[in-house]
């Protein structure tokens, strides 16, 4: 299973995904989590551009599907403003798209681009709203999970990307 934690820079993605983790983890589910920051260091793609960015959400879907098992949950925690290219990862496999965003002003205007939040299929998350939506968000996607994925029959893995 995959879960795809989407939204604008600084809208509270890592600090979901940690949460995510942490405890998928606690509940005997290996774990990878794949981070749009240290994605765009590990391709040496540092480019905020429309094809610059597509290359980079397109590798890590390629990744994300290739490592994605029972045993296995993918947390990918990227901006990836473009919604046709979250659609289409969407439809080939099982996904938990997760929309993060936050009331407070863009930290980092230089790398806006238009986003497209998702319109259908998704989980809502507003990071800075009541602190208790914000933990059954995390519930919710930790419960679907946990569901869809086998325990692991070792120790807890933690593969960081």
């Amino acid at each position: 299973m995959i879960i795809w934690i989407t939204g604008q820079h600084c809208s509270g993605k890592t600090t979901f995904a940690r949460r995510v983790i942490e405890l998928l983890q606690a509940c005997e589910r290996n774990t990878c989590w794949i981070d749009g920051d240290q994605w765009r260091v590990m391709n040496n793609n540092q480019s905020y551009s429309k094809p610059g960015r597509l290359r980079n959400l397109v590798s890590a879907m390629r990744a994300a599907l290739a490592i994605e098992d029972e045993y296995t949950v993918v947390v990918c925690s990227f901006v990836s403003p473009y919604r046709e290219i979250r659609e289409r990862l969407k439809s080939a496999t099982d996904v938990v798209e997760v929309h993060c965003h936050t009331k407070r002003p863009m930290q980092f205007p230089e790398r806006s681009t238009t986003y497209e939040p998702p319109l259908v299929d998704y989980i809502d998350v507003c990071t800075d709203c009541e602190h208790q939506v914000y933990l059954d968000a995390i519930d919710k996607v930790v419960e679907l999970a946990v569901a869809q994925t086998q325990p692991s029959d070792s120790q807890n893995e933690e593969y960081i990307l």
